[in-house]
């Protein structure tokens, strides 16, 4: 299933939002590293939680990961969606030691069975003015 074309997110004024956006657009999926600490941080931002350094890079993750925590959305989260539920939304962890987590849609059937730790892989879908990150299960069904 997919779901209608739902407006990509503005980035805010930071410029660290603009950039995560970006490298979605990119089809890359990637944090912010504190260079100064080596912590990572997503959501981004621009000070680093850590060590309230400003030096950053982005490094790449790879856009596959484990089922975190998941919902079936019966009553649509916004008017666009309305007519398209149910459809399933997943927290993702990421295969990568400091495990980061994004939320996403899962493509596919919005019945389809769905579990903690289930293996995902990322599919970026490319719509008007962006691009964002959905999911897609990786095991069989029983």
């Amino acid at each position: 299933m997919t779901l209608p074309a739902v407006e990509i997110p503005s980035p805010n004024d930071l410029i660290s939002s603009a950039e995560h956006w970006g490298w979605l657009q990119k089809h890359q999926l990637r944090v912010q590293r504190c260079t100064s600490c080596g912590t990572t941080r997503n959501p981004p931002a621009e000070v680093c939680h850590a060590c309230y350094s400003i030096d950053v890079e982005w490094i790449e993750l790879p856009a596959a990961g484990r089922v975190f925590s998941w919902t079936r959305v019966w009553h649509a989260a916004s008017d666009v969606l309305a007519g398209h539920t149910p459809y399933l939304v997943v927290w993702v962890e990421i295969d990568h030691p400091d495990r980061p987590r994004f939320l996403g849609n899962v493509v596919g059937d919005p019945m389809q069975a769905v579990a903690i730790d289930d293996p995902v892989v990322g599919v970026f879908d490319d719509r008007p003015g962006g691009t964002l990150l959905n999911w897609v299960r990786t095991v069989s069904e029983p």
